[in-house]
């Protein structure tokens, strides 16, 4: 089967995520931790071989390090986001192999992305990619974890090796307002992309046939895009809600991710 087509961004924004391969750690000490930072500011502020300032590569908004994967909230610039994300994930991985004098790959199949297409969304991913290790139990709160972008909103002048754009952001949202947001946790209810399960837990494409011709006497899942819309999120919303991932409704029905989203949210 041919792998699927990367979905584009229309704002050149993504949620990324990399995950260690077999879910392994990524980042075992504080050292690994700073050099994928450093990786990253790089990316940012690129300097050619007599250290002349080259436009940078890409913006990034926020990140967060997790022991076994990451999260970046990224938008290409100057080369393409596989192209950018492709870079870091190298320099990232021969660091590691090298360091722990080991081989192969580090990071599971090819990194995770999904387009984000308005400000709602990516608010709610500065949300989500924030406490993430909160939710993971590795911090009461998100100004407690060392290894997220949180530091560069909240006390910049704390920022060791600030990477990211926060002006841009807070240029849209007041800060107190960002600080708000962040500390309130998201719902689980909350439409967040399930980049952190195991597709094999996910229903798959005869769960939806059979889901689809049983409650709505649909047989064809491509067929849901001619339907009128308020028939679609019907359908759509009833099979988010019975298990089906907006990544796994997206490759299944042909529509795009990001048009799932918006009908199910």
């Amino acid at each position: 089967m041919s792998r699927q087509s990367r979905e584009t961004s229309l704002t050149g924004i993504y949620h990324v995520m990399l995950r260690g391969i077999n879910r392994q750690n990524i980042f075992l000490d504080r050292e690994d931790y700073w050099k994928f930072i450093k990786i990253l500011y790089q990316q940012v502020n690129p300097k050619d071989e007599i250290g002349k300032p080259l436009p940078s590569r890409c913006v990034v908004y926020a990140y967060c390090l997790m022991p076994n994967h990451l999260h970046l909230l990224i938008r290409n610039h100057t080369e393409s986001i596989g192209s950018v994300v492709k870079s870091i994930g190298i320099a990232y991985a021969a660091y590691f192999n090298k360091r722990y004098e080991r081989v192969g790959h580090l990071f599971q199949d090819r990194f995770k992305s999904e387009p984000v297409n308005d400000m709602n969304y990516f608010l709610t991913l500065i949300r989500y990619i924030h406490q993430n290790p909160v939710a993971g139990g590795l911090a009461k709160c998100v100004r407690d974890y060392p290894w997220s972008s949180w530091i560069e909103f909240e006390s910049p002048e704390k920022c060791k090796m600030p990477v990211c754009n926060t002006s841009a952001v807070i240029h849209r949202v007041e800060l107190g307002e960002l600080k708000a947001l962040v500390d309130e946790p998201l719902a689980k209810s909350a439409v967040v992309l399930e980049f952190d399960r195991d597709e094999r837990d996910q229903l798959d494409e005869e769960d939806l046939r059979g889901f689809l011709t049983d409650h709505f006497g649909i047989s064809d899942p491509q067929t849901l895009g001619a339907l009128p819309e308020s028939q679609r999120v019907a359908v759509l919303q009833a099979a988010h809600n019975h298990g089906f991932s907006i990544r796994r409704l997206a490759r299944i029905t042909g529509l795009t991710t990001y048009s799932i989203y918006k009908l199910v949210r």
